[in-house]
């Protein structure tokens, strides 16, 4: 996660005062990058594995891309083809 510190002066009376803001990437921006590998992954390689996707991303846990495939799934982005372990992905659009 990216975050940074931004010192902003503001007049107050015959001084100034310092005040930090810290700036971070919102959720929608980190789910849309995240989202955008997994499918970059998934069609380069169907059978990757879950486990696999969290170690080449390796800013999400498994349980964060289980949520995130499912999430693909459930707006139709991706489908599962045969059993969880020997199975594989095809990406829709």
């Amino acid at each position: 996660m990216n975050k940074w510190r931004i010192p902003i002066e503001e007049p107050s009376g015959e001084s100034f005062k310092v005040t930090e803001i810290s700036g971070e990437k919102t959720a929608g921006e980190t789910t849309q990058k995240t989202t955008q590998k997994i499918l970059e992954l998934l069609a380069s390689d169907p059978y990757v594995s879950r486990m696999r996707i969290a170690e080449l991303l390796s800013d999400i846990s498994e349980d964060g891309v289980k949520y995130q495939l499912a999430e693909l799934k459930k707006r139709g982005l991706i489908r599962r083809i045969g059993p969880d372990k020997g199975g594989r992905w095809e990406v829709l659009k």
